[in-house]
C-alpha cells in the first residue's frame, strides 16, 4: 500500500474534514458584514481551516489574501505596506497597472492610516469583486507598540463603508489565540468586538468516521473507536496516531486494541516531548492560575471555575468551548499528561526558584537571581508578600549590575510592606543620581531621611551626603549627616549585623576625613581616620593605616611594615564587591608595594611581591 497520512504542511483537500466551523466562516465571508475571529489553541487545524476557506471559496470574483502577521514589522506603516504588497505581488498581472499608483500614494508621506486606507481604494477599484484579507497570529501583533491603530483601522474599514462604498467589497478574517477583547491594549478606547468568534472544536465520532474513510486506513470499527477514546477527536493527535497505525500496517503488523493503548502510551505519555503535549505542558507551567484550574478539573471541582479561566484552557488546548459546570479535559491523552502528580511536581520547581533566586542574591550572583525570581513571578503567582520580595531583590539585583533603568522599574513598584517601601524608595533615589538626574534623586533621598529608620536612612544619608557636598557646597551639612550616620548605627534597632553597622561608622570617620582633607585641615583629618580605625575591619584596616601613614608629617615606618605583615599573614584576598574607596583592591596593592620599595632594602617589597 502507497503512504496516504504524510507529514504535510498543510492538509490537501482530499483528507480534509469539514467542521461547523467551516460552515461559519463561510457564512461571514459570503456575507461581508462583520470580521470572522477564528479563536483557536495551537495546533488545533487553524490555518488548514484558513486555508481551506481560500482553497475552496475563492473565485474569478472573490480575492484571498493570507497574511501571517507573526514576523512583526518595527513600524506601523510597515505593517500596512506589507498587507498591501501581499495584495499585488502574487496578482501581479491582475495589479500591474495601479502598483504606480501606490508608489505615489506612498512617496506623500501621509499618515499610515490614511496611506493604508486609500491604498485599498485603489485596489478595489481596481478589482470589482470581494476582496477577503486573513490576518493569522494576529495575536503576535500585541507586542507591537501600534497594535492598538491597526485594530482600530480594520473596524474603520467598516464604519466608513457609508462614505466609502467600495469596502463593502472588503471583509477580514482574523485568527489567533486571545479573545478579541483583549487586541485593544489601551482600555480608553473600545474593544475590537465587532467579529463573529468562531471555535474550531474537534471531530465529532461522525466527522473522525470520515477522516478514517478518507485515509484509507483498513482497520476495524473496534480499533478507529479505541483511537478515537484517547483522542476525543484532536484532529492533530488523530492524524499522527492513525499514520503511525498506517506505518504498522505497511510492515505487515496485526493491529489490535492493546498495540494502540502501546503505540499512544510511547508516543505521548512517555516523555511528553511531542505536538501538541509538548506546547501545552509548557503554557501550564508558565502559570499557576492554569495549573489550580486544571487541578480542579481532576479533582472533579470544576464548577468552581469562572469562564475567565475557561476561555483561557480552551486556548491552550485543555477543553472545549462548552463552558459548563462539566467541563473535562478534553481527552485521555491530555488529561494523563496533566497528572495530579506533574503539576504539584511543577508547583514545588517553581517555588523553590524562589528560594533559589534570594539565594543567589546573597551570593552576589545576581544574573541568576533575577532569572530565578522572574521565573518565579510567571510561573506561581505569588501573594502579595512574596511578589513584593522578588520584585525588590530583583531590583537590587540590577542596581548591583549597574542597570539602572531597569533597577528603577523595579524600584518604582508600588510596595505596600514598610521595609521594602522605604529600602526600594531609598534606591530609588540613589539610582536617579546615577542616572544624573541629581535633583529629582536628592529629593527623594531627603524624603526618606525624614521618613524612614534603619537601612533605608542610613543608606540615603550616605548617598546625599556627596551631593551637599559638591552640589550645594555645603560642607557643614555633608559633616552634619556623616554625624547624624554614625550616630543612627547605635539608636536605629533593625536587623543589621554588627559587621555592616561597624562598616557605616568606618565609612562615616573616613568621609568626614575626606572633608577636612579637602580643606587643608589636617589635625582633624587624622583625627578621623583614628576614628575609622577604631570599627575598620583587617583589610579596610591597610587603607586607612595607609592614608594616616602618608598623612603624617613624621612618617611612621612601622606602619607600612605592619601592611605588608598584615596581607601577607592574613593572605588577604581583593574584595570581591569593591564598593567604597577604602576597600583593598589591586590598585590598593600597588599602592603598598610602591611605599616598601627601597633599592638599599628590598626585604619587604620582595615578601609582598611574592
Amino acid at each position: 500500500m502507497e503512504k496516504v497520512l504524510k507529514k504535510y504542511t498543510s492538509i490537501p483537500q482530499s483528507l480534509y474534514i469539514n467542521r461547523s466551523a467551516d460552515e461559519q466562516l463561510m457564512r461571514i465571508i459570503n456575507e461581508m458584514q462583520r470580521p470572522g475571529y477564528v479563536l483557536v489553541a495551537r495546533q488545533m487545524g487553524k490555518t488548514n481551516l484558513l486555508f481551506n476557506a481560500k482553497r475552496t471559496l475563492e473565485n474569478a470574483n472573490r480575492l484571498f489574501v493570507y497574511v501571517d502577521l507573526s514576523n512583526v514589522f518595527l513600524q506601523e506603516r510597515e505593517c500596512y505596506r506589507n498587507i498591501i504588497d501581499t495584495i499585488l505581488e502574487p496578482n501581479e498581472n491582475l495589479f500591474e497597472d495601479i502598483e504606480k499608483d501606490v508608489e505615489v500614494l506612498r512617496n506623500k508621506n501621509t499618515p499610515p492610516h490614511k496611506e493604508y486606507t486609500n491604498s485599498l481604494r485603489i485596489v478595489l477599484a481596481k478589482f470589482q469583486g470581494d476582496i477577503v484579507i486573513i490576518l493569522d497570529e494576529i495575536d503576535a501583533l500585541r507586542s507591537s507598540s501600534y497594535s492598538d491603530n491597526i485594530f482600530a483601522q480594520i473596524r474603520s474599514n467598516y464604519f466608513s463603508r457609508t462614505n466609502f462604498p467600495v469596502f463593502e467589497r472588503l471583509t477580514y478574517v482574523l485568527s489567533g489565540v486571545i479573545e478579541p477583547t483583549e487586541l485593544i491594549k489601551d482600555r480608553n478606547k473600545s474593544p475590537f468586538n465587532i467579529g463573529d468568534k468562531i471555535y474550531l472544536e474537534d471531530f465529532s465520532i461522525d466527522e473522525h468516521k470520515s477522516f478514517i474513510l478518507k485515509s484509507e486506513l483498513q482497520i476495524s470499527e473496534d480499533i478507529s473507536h479505541q483511537i478515537y477514546y484517547w483522542t476525543n477527536g484532536n484532529p492533530r493527535m488523530t492524524f499522527d496516531i492513525c499514520s503511525s497505525v498506517e506505518n504498522l500496517l505497511m510492515e505487515g503488523k496485526i493491529i489490535s486494541i492493546a498495540s494502540v493503548d502501546s503505540l499512544i502510551k510511547s508516543k505521548y505519555l512517555t516523555t511528553y516531548d511531542i505536538a501538541p503535549i509538548d506546547h501545552i505542558r509548557e503554557l501550564v507551567k508558565t502559570e499557576k492560575k492554569v495549573r489550580n484550574a486544571v487541578l480542579s478539573i481532576q479533582q472533579n471541582k470544576a464548577a468552581e471555575l469562572n469562564d475567565e479561566i475557561k476561555k483561557k484552557l480552551y486556548l491552550y488546548g485543555i477543553i472545549n468551548s462548552n463552558f459548563d459546570d462539566d467541563t473535562v479535559i478534553k481527552n485521555p491523552i491530555i488529561k494523563a499528561s496533566l497528572s495530579e502528580d506533574w503539576i504539584k511536581a511543577i508547583d514545588k520547581q517553581t517555588q523553590s526558584s524562589y528560594n533559589y533566586g534570594l539565594e543567589k542574591i546573597d551570593q552576589f550572583e545576581y544574573r541568576d537571581a533575577i532569572i530565578s525570581l522572574k521565573e518565579f513571578i510567571s510561573n506561581s503567582n505569588p501573594g502579595k508578600k512574596q511578589l513584593e520580595i522578588c520584585q525588590y531583590n530583583i531590583g537590587f539585583a540590577y542596581y548591583n549590575l549597574g542597570k539602572i533603568d531597569d533597577a528603577i522599574e523595579y524600584f518604582s513598584e508600588d510596595y505596600s510592606i514598610p521595609l521594602y517601601k522605604s529600602n526600594s524608595k531609598s534606591f530609588h533615589g540613589i539610582c536617579k543620581i546615577r542616572n544624573n538626574q541629581i535633583d529629582e534623586g536628592a529629593a527623594i533621598l531627603e524624603e526618606v531621611i525624614n521618613e524612614s529608620t534603619g537601612f533605608a536612612y542610613r543608606n540615603a544619608i550616605l548617598n546625599l551626603a556627596p551631593v551637599v557636598k559638591i552640589r550645594d557646597k555645603d560642607r557643614d551639612r555633608a559633616l552634619k549627616l556623616y554625624d547624624d550616620l554614625y550616630d543612627s548605627t547605635f539608636s536605629d534597632k533593625d536587623d543589621t549585623s554588627l559587621e555592616e553597622l561597624d562598616k557605616l561608622r568606618t565609612l562615616a570617620h573616613y568621609y568626614k576625613a575626606e572633608i577636612f582633607f579637602e580643606d587643608k585641615n589636617l589635625e582633624d583629618t587624622l583625627n578621623s581616620i583614628e576614628d575609622a580605625m577604631q570599627y575598620a575591619s583587617p583589610t579596610d584596616l591597610l587603607h586607612l593605616k595607609f592614608s594616616k601613614y602618608n598623612l603624617a608629617n613624621e612618617r611612621d615606618e612601622n606602619l607600612k611594615f605592619e601592611i605588608v605583615d598584615s596581607i601577607i599573614e592574613n593572605k588577604f584576598k581583593f574584595e570581591t564587591r569593591q564598593l567604597f574607596p577604602i576597600s583593598f583592591s589591586p590598585e590598593h596593592l600597588l599602592n603598598y608595594l610602591g611605599s616598601c620599595f627601597n633599592p638599599d632594602n628590598q626585604e619587604k617589597f620582595e615578601q609582598l611581591l611574592n
